[in-house]
């Protein structure tokens, strides 16, 4: 961890573990995250999954950004590439990461004029952006904290809608056809 205006920057590293939890690679730096120097956030945003053929995808907020990367069973990165984001919620970074059988999407906040919103963007198998777009459109709160999966092979995002009195908050979401 370094320090540097107010901002602590983590490393994001790959490592391979066998059954038994005893490392099976070197670790390797895939990236930083910045967090405020006064101590680590209450959520990260980041998140792994299992792929096809044992692979791992990984996407995380990196200065602004979303990162999207890929590695195979045996633990080789195969690619590692910027996507593109409407705008991207650093204060409270979310980010939820769903595959499906010829890429996926990652859902995560961003802000607007009226407040935040959910927003996407999907990939190919090979990490290729295919589009980006607004998820939710809200009228009376912020959105945050997006989670997704597949519900009989179709994304499914859910996300809380936050209202501007003290502890309200409903919950929201979306299915794709």
């Amino acid at each position: 961890m370094q320090e540097c205006c107010h901002l602590q920057t983590m490393l994001i590293e790959f490592q391979r573990f066998n059954a038994h939890f005893r490392p099976v690679s070197a670790p390797q730096i895939e990236g930083t995250v910045s967090i405020p120097a006064a101590g680590p956030p209450t959520q990260w945003g980041l998140d792994l999954h299992r792929g096809i053929g044992n692979g791992v995808w990984g996407a995380w907020e990196q200065d602004g950004a979303i990162d999207l990367g890929f590695w195979s069973a045996g633990g080789a990165r195969d690619f590692k590439r910027a996507l593109p984001v409407s705008a991207l919620d650093v204060t409270a970074p979310s980010i939820s990461l769903i595959l499906a059988r010829r890429g996926g999407t990652v859902y995560y906040t961003s802000p607007g004029p009226l407040g935040y919103y959910v927003s996407e963007t999907s990939f190919d198998s090979e990490g290729r952006p295919t589009s980006v777009d607004r998820v939710s459109f809200n009228s009376g709160g912020d959105a945050a904290n997006p989670r997704a999966g597949l519900v009989h092979g179709r994304p499914r995002v859910l996300w809380q809608e936050v209202g501007s009195g003290a502890g309200t908050a409903v919950m929201e979401g979306s299915t794709y056809r």
